[in-house]
């Protein structure tokens, strides 16, 4: 009896994380005990949210990324995108409207979709785990009207960290080319083309967006309640800013936009916020990328992000009366980041770098589930 129990003892590290777990769920039982008022407010606010800003603004998409791909209309597109696929990107030529979607249409679509083309055998698995690197986008509609129109009181301003984000997702899609490499190719063969049932794709397409759609909502709807907690715990004001800016985008930037320039909160949303992450959980344990990887991939997405939106505002200077923007001193802030800005960028580009050419692996053939 005694040897039994022992054998299903779990080693010390393992016996801290799930300690840490339970804690962890522990604590927030109690938080939501205490504070309910905070905790159904939260839940409130992420709904409200839900239905006048995402539901809206990401279920069109989402549903014309699924038609497409269950008319089959995308997978005939890879002729006519195969020299900019290829040649850019190293992907198949169809992988480039999956491409364009997530630059226009939201943080979790291009995700979605990567995770379609892997799952009908259209793209390999690498080639799945580098478009999760860079098909993270928010959408023009948040980040212009949004963030610049609505919190920054400049449109202009909007377009500038819109700008800087695409030019940031694309030069990570080519910089990733060399340093994921991959020697697995999936062919496509071409088929003729063939009458569309639109009835039955449009049902489909309907049946997969209102899914995904609905899973993105239960994301956002936790994390708006989980913010809510954070307001009461009594951090500094400074925690607590960092603590929004790294767990949700939207309240990240609300609450930062007052006393951080720009290009800061370019970053923010350059890194997406841990909510956005856990809306492609499924694609990232479906591709089987690890955490690490894609974290640094954001980390890095923020940094360039940065860069490149101070290089834009010193090319197209915007004079508008907000404190965000009008009150920081010339050079703080933005100065100052360089060196911690370049700093993470090269460590995470190590680590991305680290597994595919400082530590040679075995080269093993990849195998579908």
């Amino acid at each position: 009896m005694e040897s039994a129990i022992k054998r299903n003892l779990l080693p010390g590290s393992e016996q801290i994380a799930y300690a840490l777990t339970a804690g962890t769920v522990f604590f927030i039982a109690f938080m939501l005990i205490k504070y309910p008022d905070g905790s159904a407010r939260g839940v409130s606010d992420g709904i409200e949210l839900c239905l006048s800003t995402l539901i809206p603004s990401v279920f069109p998409f989402m549903f014309l990324s699924c038609f497409l791909l269950e008319s089959g209309i995308l997978s005939r597109s890879n002729r006519a995108f195969t020299f900019i696929g290829k040649r850019l990107f190293g992907l198949p030529g169809y992988c480039v409207p999956v491409i364009f979607f997530s630059m226009i249409a939201g943080l979790p679509v291009g995700a979605r979709l990567t995770e379609e083309l892997y799952d009908r055998n259209m793209i390999t698995k690498t080639q799945g785990q580098r478009m999760l690197f860079f098909c993270m986008n928010p959408g023009p509609a948040f980040v212009i009207s949004g963030v610049g129109h609505k919190m920054l009181g400049s449109r202009e301003l909007g377009i500038i960290i819109y700008v800087s984000l695409i030019i940031s997702s694309l030069l990570l899609g080519i910089l990733s080319v060399p340093v994921w490499s991959d020697d697995e190719r999936v062919e496509i063969e071409d088929t003729k083309a063939s009458k569309i049932d639109i009835a039955s794709t449009v049902v489909k397409a309907v049946s997969k967006s209102s899914r995904s759609v609905f899973s993105i909502c239960a994301w956002v709807v936790l994390f708006s309640c989980l913010t809510e907690l954070i307001k009461v715990l009594g951090f500094s004001e400074n925690t607590e800013n960092f603590l929004f800016a790294v767990t949700e985008v939207t309240n990240g930037c609300r609450q930062c936009v007052e006393i951080c320039p720009v290009p800061i909160i370019a970053g923010i949303i350059g890194f997406g916020g841990l909510c956005a992450h856990m809306q492609v959980s499924s694609q990232i344990m479906t591709l089987g990328l690890e955490y690490k990887y894609f974290i640094s991939a954001r980390i890095l997405s923020a940094g360039l992000s940065v860069l490149i939106s101070v290089f834009l505002i010193k090319q197209f200077p915007i004079e508008v009366e907000t404190s965000s923007f009008g009150t920081v001193p010339e050079g703080t802030g933005i100065a100052m980041s360089y060196p911690i800005c370049a700093g993470v960028m090269v460590m995470c580009f190590l680590l991305l770098l680290g597994d595919n050419f400082i530590i040679k692996k075995p080269k093993n053939k990849i195998e579908k589930k």
